[in-house]
């Protein structure tokens, strides 16, 4: 078993991978690696992912940077990094101090 990636089916858009787990199960991660759901058949997590992979980026998510954590939002994702708004505002600028870029 390898890994494999996700497309959504009708638009063709990227929404995660699944990854082998025990028992011949697979897990569901984002496009960025993060565990969606547990362990599962094949075709419940490819399902996971195309009903769940891009909705959940669009939550707030904990961000651990140095010895501080911090409330973000998600503003690009990709396997390689992932870029981060922290505070109120909740635009998808890259531009300002709140924001910062994390390598996966």
């Amino acid at each position: 078993m390898k890994n494999r990636t996700v497309y959504r089916a009708e638009d063709g858009e990227h929404v995660g991978y699944v990854v082998p787990a025990p028992e011949t199960r697979w897990q569901a991660l984002t496009v960025f690696g993060y565990p969606l759901g547990g362990p599962a058949a094949f075709d419940d997590s490819v399902a996971l992912l195309e009903a769940e992979g891009l909705a959940i980026l669009a939550e707030r998510w904990s961000v651990r940077h140095g010895e501080d954590w911090f409330t973000c939002r998600l503003v690009e994702t990709s396997p390689e990094a992932v870029v981060v708004r922290s505070g109120p505002r909740t635009s998808a600028s890259t531009s300002g101090s709140n924001v910062l870029g994390l390598r996966c």
